[in-house]
């Protein structure tokens, strides 16, 4: 069914998609987010949140906004924690950070779930050179797109739970390289949409607005990115 519906998306007329879904008010969005969050088996789940990714780039406006409002983000980062499955963590990461980037305002409540530890898992796998179940090593860059996704809606450093999180540790040092790798190349990781805000720009300047986190980026790596 859902192989069948991204087909149909990818292919058709991209503003016969838009009218289908204005003259539903949009309803069969949050029917994807109650269909992601009953069902159980990992090969749904995933085209689930394949269907999704294709709607929120048809039509990012209101897509991103109605996905953002409703449960999706947190039950993303409650799967994320618990998936085992690389191909899977991936997509729930890409779609979270889909979600995230385009420029609406995240509700209130939400930052009460995406909490501290959601944020320490994240920094603890980035960190991690061997994770057991991914034998490539890719998910410490997937990881951190997440974590610059979810930067995005902190607009005060005093508030700002990864720079928080960030000032609890002694060191940080794949994730200080990732960072200053791509702030030297002027990438932005978590450019989804066009309107997004360099992530790896206001990370970098939110770590170094306190010297508790600017401490993570050692001398040469400064040197480094020079």
């Amino acid at each position: 069914m859902f192989t069948d519906l991204l087909s149909l998306l990818k292919n058709a007329n991209p503003k016969v998609v838009i009218n289908n879904l204005k003259s539903l008010k949009y309803e069969p969005l949050l029917t994807l987010v109650q269909y992601y969050q009953l069902e159980t088996r990992s090969g749904l789940k995933y085209k689930v949140l394949e269907t999704m990714c294709e709607l929120m780039v048809i039509q990012p406006d209101p897509s991103c906004s109605i996905f953002l409002s409703s449960r999706l983000p947190i039950q993303l980062a409650t799967d994320i924690q618990s998936t085992r499955s690389v191909r899977l963590v991936e997509q729930q990461c890409r779609t979270f950070n889909t979600c995230l980037t385009y420029p609406n305002k995240m509700p209130r409540n939400h930052h009460d779930h995406l909490d501290e530890p959601f944020i320490t898992h994240l920094l603890t796998l980035i960190e991690t050179e061997d994770i057991p179940y991914d034998p490539e090593g890719v998910l410490p860059a997937v990881f951190l797109a997440t974590l610059l996704s979810l930067n995005l809606h902190y607009k005060d450093t005093r508030s700002n739970k990864i720079c928080n999180v960030l000032k609890s540790r002694s060191h940080a040092t794949h994730l200080t390289e990732m960072l200053l790798v791509a702030f030297n190349r002027d990438e932005n990781l978590t450019r989804y949409h066009t309107e997004t805000e360099n992530s790896v720009r206001k990370l970098v300047q939110d770590l170094f607005s306190s010297p508790d986190t600017a401490e993570l980026f050692f001398t040469n790596d400064i040197k480094s990115s020079d």
